[in-house]
């Protein structure tokens, strides 16, 4: 079964992300702070994050750097969920290792595709 850790501040933004990766079967975990997903990681590497990119948190490039360190072997496929389509953070986020950004609203669509695009499903 795909894990999948969800890392988002907002718990509203957690329950809607969990209610449109239900559908498809995935082992689902949430946290609503940095340090604590990569505690998540650390003792559990997931096969994918979809990780918020908010104003004012930890942004996304940080996080997945730090993902990256952590090693044993495995390396989950990180999915940024990004308030605004800012070209000079959705760039840092995939140059850092990001597989892809979804811009926020999205539908149910639009994730799929991008599950589509990443090989998870």
């Amino acid at each position: 079964m795909t894990q999948c850790l969800i890392v988002d501040s907002s718990a509203s933004e957690r329950r809607n992300l969990e209610h449109l990766l239900t559908p498809y079967g995935f082992d689902l975990a949430a946290s609503s702070d940095f340090d604590d997903a990569l505690a998540y990681c650390r003792r559990q590497v997931p096969d994918v994050v979809m990780f918020a990119d908010r104003r004012g948190g930890p942004d996304a490039a940080g996080f997945i750097r730090r993902l990256r360190t952590l090693g044993r072997g495995r390396a989950p496929i990180v999915l940024v969920c990004a308030e605004e389509a800012d070209a000079e953070n959705v760039g840092r986020a995939i140059w850092a290792g990001a597989a892809d950004c979804l811009v926020r609203p999205f539908d149910a669509e639009v994730l799929d595709a991008k599950l589509r695009m990443s090989g998870l499903i």
